[in-house]
């Protein structure tokens, strides 16, 4: 990219060799291309423009901070006894709990595409979803947001800033576009033809350029992905992305008796 003035006074790192510290470049997009010869803000600002997204999408200030060593795969009630004289960093595991994590460690270091979880509710998916998009952001500086997929219907109709009064499609090719997008309890949602139609075109075009290794999307789910609307499923079980299946109980019920561990 070559870089130029910018016209806002939104400062960048003084250290980049991009934008030096000017906060935004010129778009790289090919003659033709609708952002061909636009300012588009620098990579130097990710961290930024993510905890923008982040909040606009619905995550809350301490989400945007939770990590994947925070989630501590601890066993079932039935082992309380036996943990109360153990350090908390050596209870027993919680098995598909720490495989979901090793994923999604895995994901963020190599991101190949899809990765979808599903399983009980209270197994820390949603952590799970936050904590990648928030490992995007410090470790990849990629722009990501979290959502749930009710509230991406919401934000899709009313859009990510009222001021900027964009149009529908803008919005909605928003969510197409975003590098890498956590899109939660996408079985929760009540659908109607709108919506339907919205998760169709949102997911086609993700689906498209996660072949195409340009942006990176993450599922999680109660049910089993066989029970979503079939061409969805059919795109989660591509060979080339992965499917998790986190069957561990939920973890709720035990989370008093676990802060008396000692």
């Amino acid at each position: 990219m070559v870089t130029l003035q910018a016209a806002r006074p939104d400062p960048g790192s003084p250290d980049c060799d991009l934008c030096g510290g000017l906060g935004y470049v010129r778009s790289d997009a090919p003659v033709g291309h609708e952002d061909f010869g636009k300012l588009v803000p620098c990579s130097c600002r990710a961290e930024e423009i993510a905890r923008r997204i982040a909040v606009k999408s619905g995550m809350r200030p301490h989400e945007m901070d939770r990590a994947l060593n925070d989630i501590v795969p601890l066993s079932g009630k039935d082992e309380l006894v036996r943990l109360r004289k153990m350090d908390m960093a050596h209870a027993v595991r919680r098995e598909n709990t720490a495989g979901m994590i090793e994923i999604c460690r895995r994901f963020v270091l190599d991101p190949w595409g899809w990765l979808t979880i599903w399983g009980p509710y209270g197994n820390a998916k949603t952590h799970a979803l936050q904590a990648v998009v928030n490992a995007f952001r410090t470790q990849r500086r990629v722009v990501g947001a979290y959502v749930t997929l009710p509230d991406l219907f919401a934000i899709v109709r009313s859009g990510f800033d009222k001021e900027a009064q964009e149009s529908a499609t803008r919005k909605l090719e928003r969510f197409c576009e975003l590098p890498l997008l956590a899109v939660d309890e996408i079985d929760a949602a009540k659908m109607s033809e709108w919506s339907e139609e919205t998760r169709r075109r949102i997911f086609d075009a993700r689906y498209r350029d996660a072949v195409a290794k340009r942006t990176h999307t993450v599922f999680a789910m109660n049910c089993a992905p066989k029970d979503l609307p079939g061409d969805l499923y059919d795109r989660i079980r591509d060979g080339r992305f992965v499917v998790y299946h986190n069957a561990d109980p939920s973890a709720r019920p035990m989370m008093g008796e676990y802060g008396k561990v000692s």
